[in-house]
This record gives C-alpha cells, structure tokens and sequence, in this order.
C-alpha cells in the first residue's frame, strides 16, 4: 500500500530506510506504508520487522504498541498505555502520551513534535532517543544509552518532573535543554554529557 503524507508543520520527507543491522540516524517516511491507520483504533499493536505503520493525520492509536522490528510514522496521534520498541524505530511528528515508553537495545525514536509519559522513559544500552521536539516526563527519565539533540540551533527540552538518571552507560549529546523539577542537573549522572547541554534554560 502507498500512501504520500506531508509532514504537515515540519514538511519534511526522506526515504524509509531497510531495517538496519545498527541504528543510524534515519527518519521513517510515511510512503510506502503496509497499513495506515486514519481513524481511532483500539486494538493493541504488535509492529514486526518489514512493516511500516503509519498514523495519519487522521488517525488515533489508543492501545499498546510493542515492536520487534519495522518502523512506525506518527502524523496522527497516539495515546496509548506502554510503548515498547524493542527492536526498531518510531518517528513522532504529532502527539505522543504514553505511560512508559522504553526504547530497547538497537532501537531508535525520533521526536520532532510533543511526547508525554507519565510514568517512566528509558532508553537502555545501545538504544537512541533523537529529540527536535518536547518531550515531558511527569515521572523517570533513565538513560542507559545515547540522547541526542538533532538540531545545532533552538530549544528542544526534556522536562522530567521525578529522578532523572543518566548511567555510566549513557551519553547526552547536542543541542538539548534537560529541565529537572528537582534541582538545576541530573539528579544523578555517572555517564558523559556534552557541553552543548544545557540545564532550564529555555524550558516551560
């Protein structure tokens, strides 16, 4: 099935890459996908390697999403329990709340709109959060692997309102804005963060 989408705000189209043998940085494109979804969808979401699930602008996907390879696009908006990539990448243009999102070893996600979890983000060893948007973290943010801002130039916060931990495992990189409701840096950082980060500065 293909389907063309203009990426609405950001305009912005690339090819969809095969499935890489180790994360790049890539972004999904919503052409050439295997199922869209352009209306509210309640059903659970099992996404496995080859396919590509694309939210339209229309579409809404309110149940858990687990995947094991392949790619999801979100134009739309997704509100769903638990967002488990255990293996692929998701790229969010829209809305995204979740109550936890983990992004898994050899796995991406690319934010260039608005993420909310409410419980708890964890990137874990050898996976990659990609952030040109907002993300807000009403609970844990845990990085065990690499948190990258895309853009050299504006503000792209990550604001977490519980602990937030970088371990020794985990690099900061880019140009990102971390705003912690706890103190003015990580609560705890044993891990490398880059110069470029900043701490509250352009926060809301």
């Amino acid at each position: 099935m293909r389907k063309f989408i203009w990426m609405g705000l950001w305009g912005v189209m690339v090819a969809c890459q095969q499935e890489p043998d180790v994360i790049q940085r890539t972004i999904v494109n919503c052409d050439n996908c295997s199922t869209i979804v352009d209306s509210e969808q309640n059903n659970d979401w099992q996404v496995n390697r080859n396919e590509l699930v694309c939210v339209d602008s229309t579409g809404i996907i309110t149940g858990t999403i687990v995947m094991d390879g392949g790619k999801v696009c979100n134009v739309g908006r997704v509100s769903s329990p638990r967002v488990l990539i255990n293996t692929g990448e998701f790229s969010n243009y829209d809305s995204l709340i979740t109550d936890e999102l983990i992004i898994d070893d050899r796995s991406a996600f690319f934010n260039y709109g608005y993420v909310q979890v409410n419980s708890r983000l964890i990137v874990n060893s050898e996976g990659a959060l990609y952030q040109q948007g907002t993300i807000e973290v009403k609970g844990n943010f845990i990085n065990n692997g690499e948190v990258s801002g895309l853009q050299d130039e504006g503000c792209y916060p990550i604001v977490v309102r519980g602990q937030s931990v970088n371990n020794s495992s985990g690099t900061i990189t880019g140009n990102l804005d971390i705003c912690d409701d706890s103190a003015t840096t990580l609560d705890t950082s044993d891990g490398s963060i880059d110069a470029s980060v900043t701490f509250c500065s352009c926060s809301p």
